[in-house]
């Protein structure tokens, strides 16, 4: 193994080490601790894959529709073993996310130099915002690993011809359309690299009905299967995926273009990243070797336009552009070797993969609402009693609480909502950053004539019903 891949593998562990042991309750808490909650519960309830469950829905299961839980169900295996900790979760994590940089120096190197195949695989295991998304309780990171292993056997078969490695990057893209749907973008570059190696006519080729066969088969049986469940317990993690994509009015318009212009310079990767890698992209169209670079690009761009509404608030729904930003990052490097200032643009080039950290570095910060709130409910009610948790977030204080209940977003906040679950069993409210929920009225009768305040605190209240 040369120096390269080990300096990688040490990098890209070290930058996902600070924090390993904090709770999930840093940016995106309600992701992760929805993710965990299915981890654990898995782990307690017999590793049963087909049936994910989660910690709301009151007394019942609690199975939940969600992307194939491949994630959660590794981390519950070693659960099983080891018990519920949750470093355990974020380690699973990093370790895909250090998988994913070595699959991706092992394809930069078959096109670009092994120094540009180096910057490239250091660029995708620094970029701060891929930093934090790939150490945190979520399936990201292991979305990222399956693409990258997809798209890298995807090449070598188109190299070697081997029927064997077409039908793992068909494995590799059925795995992870299930983990996240939005990899549909992969269909694209792959479509390529098929159309390449049989010609216009591909789509006649029984290897290219094979490799759909595979691909297709994993997440249209996990989807059908998730969709029923949802539709037994109501409970579902947004799979109609509404609201999620742009309309053409937005397309046509100038808003969406700077918004995204703004946070790819900014956030998602650094102006210096973001130049070198549109100046190769630009410089290398014409290298044969390089179209498929620029057919995977030109896909994940669409899917990230496309999915604009919802990347506007979930910032993770950018980390498919960090491969291949990467690679053309390291392309570019790879250009300026030779030319008299080129030690010093690699030089700034790679110091300026921190500058995202101005505005990635607070998500680190770790919101103890939840926590205390959950602390003082297990100190004054029964394990039994179910609870209606009302906060901005979703899963956290039932997850940190460990029970079971209800969850009520602050626009969802009315008289008939609390009268509806009371009458379901709730028998503890907790409203955790009270000042986020519309005070009226009729709320605060029903509240004085069915509860009792137990505890009131700036970050949360809690009363028990009657």
């Amino acid at each position: 193994m040369d120096w390269r891949l080990w300096t990688l593998l040490t990098v890209a562990l070290l930058a996902r080490l600070p924090c390993l042991t904090a709770p999930l309750l840093d940016a995106h808490a309600w992701r992760q601790t929805a993710t965990a909650s299915i981890a654990r519960n898995y782990a307690e309830n017999g590793l049963r894959f087909l049936f994910p469950q989660v910690d709301v829905g009151g007394d019942g299961p609690g199975y939940v529709g969600c992307e194939l839980p491949l994630y959660p169900f590794m981390v519950a295996t070693v659960y099983a073993v080891t018990g519920v900790r949750e470093w355990i979760a974020r380690a699973m994590a990093m370790l895909c996310a250090v998988g994913a940089t070595v699959v991706l120096y092992a394809l930069a190197r078959e096109v670009i130099a092994p120094r540009g195949a180096f910057y490239a695989a250091l660029c995708f295991a620094l970029q701060p915002m891929g930093v934090f998304f790939t150490r945190n309780v979520q399936p990201e990171s292991l979305m990222l690993l399956l693409s990258m292993l997809c798209v890298w056997m995807l090449w070598r078969w188109q190299v070697s011809g081997s029927p064997r490695q077409l039908k793992a990057a068909a494995l590799f893209l059925g795995l992870a359309l299930g983990v996240k749907l939005t990899c549909a973008y992969l269909l694209l570059p792959s479509c390529y690299l098929l159309a390449q190696r049989f010609g216009r006519r591909f789509w006649k080729e029984p290897q290219v009905w094979t490799f759909a066969a595979i691909a297709l088969m994993i997440p249209a049986l996990w989807y059908a299967h998730a969709y029923r469940l949802a539709s037994l317990t109501g409970i579902a993690f947004n799979l109609s995926g509404q609201g999620a994509f742009v309309s053409w009015r937005d397309v046509l318009g100038g808003q969406i273009w700077t918004e995204l212009l703004t946070r790819f310079a900014l956030v998602v990767l650094s102006p210096m990243v973001l130049l070198i890698a549109g100046l190769a992209v630009i410089t290398s169209l014409r290298e044969r070797p390089m179209r498929f670079f620029h057919i995977w690009l030109i896909a994940v761009l669409i899917y990230i336009v496309a999915t604009a509404p919802m990347s506007k608030v979930h910032y993770y729904y950018y980390l498919p552009i960090l491969p291949i930003a990467s690679i053309f990052f390291g392309k570019g490097l790879t250009d300026v070797r030779g030319q008299g200032a080129s030690k010093l643009i690699i030089t700034t080039a790679m110091v300026s993969l921190a500058v995202p950290l101005i505005w990635v570095a607070p998500w680190y910060r770790v919101d103890d609402a939840f926590l205390k709130a959950a602390h003082e409910l297990n100190r004054r009610a029964p394990r039994s009693a179910l609870v209606l948790a009302a906060d901005p977030g979703e899963p956290e204080l039932l997850y940190y609480a460990y029970r079971k209940g209800w969850h009520l977003r602050p626009q969802q906040w009315s008289v008939e909502r609390l009268k509806q679950y009371h009458a379901h069993g709730a028998r503890y409210l907790v409203v955790t950053h009270p000042q986020a929920f519309q005070w009226d009225d009729a709320t605060r009768q029903y509240l004085q004539d069915h509860a009792t305040p137990r505890v009131k605190t700036k970050d949360f209240w809690i009363y028990e019903l009657h």
